[in-house]
């Protein structure tokens, strides 16, 4: 049987070295893809998960020449946004059925020119450089708020003067564009008085969120 010389166990070793440098970036950075960057009211997330949050906010602020950092920040701050308004729906109770979602679906659908079903929808948002798991998560949260928007609708109420006070500034621009002619007062009052009562709405889900991020325990690990 023949023995290792000295020579070639020093050779094994250059080898199992050299190995080992080549390789240590790719083990690196698996290891930091599993570790744990964020934090916020003991929900975690990974690199990984930043990264997706980070090519996001890249993609929807093009046009405004965003530093690396810059887009970094908007990414940690839209991840802790996304977590909160998560829980925000869970304390609420407010979950969705599949035949909400996919009425919300069809509401996407029928707002996006070119798309007559969802796999049209699928396509041409994934042109514009959205993956399907985020088209997904965006059509079910907007079902929820939707959801979340028709229960605070039972708690406003709209006053007649509201009403008129909003019919006159339609009635102002109305007059700024030549060939627009407003509506009736009484064909448009019930319309006012839901677009009303749903900003409202929306105010009052945007200062609870502001409440809850504002108190939030949030943890940035190194």
């Amino acid at each position: 049987m023949r023995k290792t010389t000295l020579i070639q166990w020093v050779l094994i070793g250059a080898v199992f070295l050299l190995l080992f440098i080549v390789f240590l970036p790719f083990f690196e950075g698996n290891n930091n893809k599993d570790k744990t960057l964020l934090s916020v009211n003991g929900v975690s997330l990974k690199e990984e998960e930043i990264d997706i949050f980070v090519q996001q906010v890249a993609r929807d602020n093009l046009d405004e020449d965003l530093t690396l950092e810059e887009t970094r920040e908007k990414a940690l701050e839209k991840a802790i946004r996304r977590i909160l308004l998560n829980r925000y729906f869970k304390k609420r109770g407010i979950d969705v059925s599949t035949k909400e979602i996919e009425d919300m679906f069809s509401y996407f659908i029928l707002q996006t020119p070119g798309a007559e079903t969802k796999e049209d929808f699928f396509e041409i948002m994934g042109m514009r450089g959205f993956s399907r798991s985020e088209i997904k998560e965006e059509v079910v949260i907007k079902a929820k708020e939707r959801k979340l928007i028709d229960r605070f609708l039972k708690d406003i109420t709209v006053l007649e003067g509201d009403i008129e006070k909003r019919y006159r500034e339609i009635k102002e621009k109305g007059k700024e564009i030549e060939g627009v002619d407003t509506l009736s007062y009484e064909k448009i009052k019930k319309e006012i008085k839901d677009d009303i009562a749903q900003e409202r709405a929306k105010e009052k889900i945007i200062k609870e969120l502001e409440e809850k991020r504002k108190s939030a325990e949030i943890i940035f690990f190194q």
